[in-house]
């Protein structure tokens, strides 16, 4: 959706849009014009997502300087100062001026989401982006995501093979196998009855839904 291909990966057939436009298909790759600035792309490893040799202020400043170079100097810093405080990160200036290896893992992810944001996508990509976490902290981003997206005008494709996860997230969840979408639904609906055998398959591993499946097929 981004265009981040390995060098030996071509589309060999379909196609992305963003908007309304077409960003990758066979003969076009304009995903340099949307990455970034209208889709933020939220890795799974924060620890290797984020440069071990820059502080937080530069890395941020360069996504700022790619995307908005209209900002002065000052206006870059409060808009920095402006997601990290989104991030709920109480002491800003000390966490600007940190390494990353100076952080925890979920401080990490917090930047992580924070490079994402700071130029301001319409659209949040995040990648299985709880998995390297704890609980406690898995609990604490997707809290984090939730406030973000709710009752704002970004949207977040959340991607993850947690389907409870998921539905707690989402307000639709694709089934995807073997890269193909075989099943998209709004949640409520695909977990009170999944069409596709599949999509059953996945519920009945986790063992909340499980438990529950006698009732629901009652």
């Amino acid at each position: 959706m981004v265009g981040l291909l390995d060098r030996n990966v071509r589309v060999a057939g379909g196609a992305i849009g963003v908007h309304g436009h077409e960003v990758v298909s066979v003969d076009r790759n304009q995903a340099a014009a949307v990455r970034g600035k209208q889709v933020g792309f939220i890795f799974q490893d924060s620890t290797r997502s984020l440069n071990p040799l820059l502080k937080v202020r530069t890395q941020l400043k360069e996504v700022l300087d790619r995307h908005r170079p209209e900002l002065s100097k000052a206006e870059a810093q409060r808009v920095m100062e402006d997601v990290l405080e989104r991030m709920l990160i109480n002491d800003v200036p000390r966490v600007l001026g940190a390494y990353p290896h100076e952080l925890s893992g979920g401080m990490c992810q917090r930047i992580a989401i924070a490079i994402a944001l700071v130029a301001d996508p319409a659209l949040l990509l995040a990648d299985e982006c709880t998995t390297a976490l704890d609980v406690t902290t898995q609990a604490e981003v997707v809290l984090l995501l939730r406030e973000l997206v709710s009752g704002s005008s970004v949207g977040l494709a959340f991607v993850t093979h947690d389907l409870a996860l998921a539905a707690d997230l989402c307000d639709r969840i694709a089934v995807m196998r073997r890269g193909e979408i075989v099943e998209l639904r709004p949640t409520a609906e695909l977990l009170r009855d999944p069409r596709e055998q599949y999509t059953r398959d996945l519920l009945a591993a986790v063992p909340a839904w499980a438990e529950l499946e006698p009732e629901r097929t009652a």
